[in-house]
């Protein structure tokens, strides 16, 4: 039992149990299944769902080897040698028709949360060049860039308007705009990938090495159009680190976009290219897509102005009561129940939520009857109320 600070006695206080979050998996691959050395040039990599598209001798794979089990985008047809001269480019994708139920392939109609997390490398010595501005074919001298994209109209490079998170490096010298070693970022794109691109959130800090793993998250709330970038350099090549353990870091704030959001999205796919002839590859692994949406929670889109916690009701109440709860900004939150004694008995959550208005229904069961405090924590303010449990 943990003490958080010792509130005065006259302060009431509340009980609380547990928030369930309501998480469905809609597509998970960590490519440790249907994984093979051979590198596919065009067309479905074995019996998976992923199929390639690519230019000139680029191909992927999906492979596992010395306990790494990724997905492998190849500048060449044979792995880590000379590609063709002039450069390529290559994409694996999946179909999203192929997503579980409750995911939507219009973003902006799904029940909640969207959230994507995937490891994504590069294999060069020396950092790489960004996107060229060629819309097609091999005009991409001096560029070199890798992408997951998250949900795109086409699965081509030329065509379609979609968000991507990119490890992208400008050219020295020639876009001041842009950081020099590789950094992540999300944008949006028409065009194809190769065609308009805006970044939304970036960039992120530049990775220790070149060669290195990040964990990459990205989280897009249909109820508020708002997304959220969060990722962390692995410090390592020969393992990707699970992106759902430890700590993500968040990349600039949280930002506001819907314009391809209530389009149909046809395609999830990992995308590369470059002008390099030397042996080139890229890695993504252990993608996974999920939609949440709380149990037992109601979400209003309107943004409040302030932090708020209400009364619980029904109170006194015996077992189950519902509070209401308000954010005014996206970060992380959290809520605490305390005895008498200032004594921390239950942690309901301590997570990253969205800015809204939320209804929450709690469970006392396990809890002997008393008063307890609830406690709301978040943007350098902390609310309490006292709630009463009657058995």
């Amino acid at each position: 039992m943990k003490t958080l600070r010792t509130i005065p006695f006259v302060v009431l206080m509340m009980m609380v149990v547990s928030l369930g979050w309501g998480q469905t998996t809609v597509f998970s691959d960590d490519f440790s299944t249907t994984t093979s050395e051979t590198l596919v040039k065009y067309g479905p990599i074995g019996t998976s769902p992923w199929s390639v598209n690519g230019i000139n001798d680029w191909c992927a794979r999906r492979n596992a080897a010395a306990g790494l089990s990724t997905l492998d985008l190849s500048n060449s047809a044979v792995w880590n040698t000379a590609g063709a001269a002039g450069g390529g480019w290559v994409l694996a994708a999946v179909p999203l028709s192929g997503f579980k139920s409750p995911y939507n392939v219009k973003l902006s109609s799904n029940p909640g949360v969207i959230t994507w997390t995937f490891n994504m490398r590069t294999h060069r010595s020396t950092a790489g060049n960004g996107f060229g501005s060629s819309t097609g074919g091999t005009a991409i001298t001096e560029w070199y860039a890798n992408a997951l994209v998250l949900a795109a109209t086409d699965n081509t490079e030329a065509t379609g308007d979609g968000y991507a998170v990119v490890e992208h490096r400008p050219i020295e010298g020639t876009d001041s705009q842009l950081p020099s070693t590789n950094n992540i970022a999300l944008i949006k794109y028409t065009g194809g990938i190769r065609g308009t691109r805006t970044t939304l959130i970036g960039f992120g800090p530049a990775l220790a090495s070149t060669r290195n793993f990040s964990s990459n998250k990205v989280t897009y709330n249909p109820k508020t159009n708002e997304w959220q970038l969060f990722s962390r350099d692995d410090l390592g090549y020969a393992a990707a680190v699970d992106p759902e353990s430890g700590t993500l870091t968040q990349i600039g704030t949280a930002v506001i976009d819907n314009t391809h959001t209530s389009k149909v999205m046809t395609y999830l796919f990992a995308y590369a290219q470059g002008s390099y002839t030397s042996g080139r590859y890229y890695q993504f692994a252990n993608i996974k897509v999920t939609v949440s949406a709380a149990t037992g929670i109601t979400n209003s889109s309107e943004i409040p102005r302030e932090l708020k916690l209400d009364q619980n009701y029904p109170n006194p109440f015996n077992p189950s009561t519902n509070i209401k709860f308000s954010v005014p900004a996206s970060g992380r939150y959290s809520l605490r129940v305390l005895n008498l004694l200032g004594q921390e008995v239950a942690e309901v959550f301590n997570k990253e939520l969205f800015a809204g208005t939320h209804t929450v229904g709690f469970d006392a069961s396990a809890l002997p009857s008393g008063i307890y405090i609830y406690t709301l924590t978040g943007q350098n303010a902390q609310l309490s109320k006292a709630m009463m449990l009657i058995k």
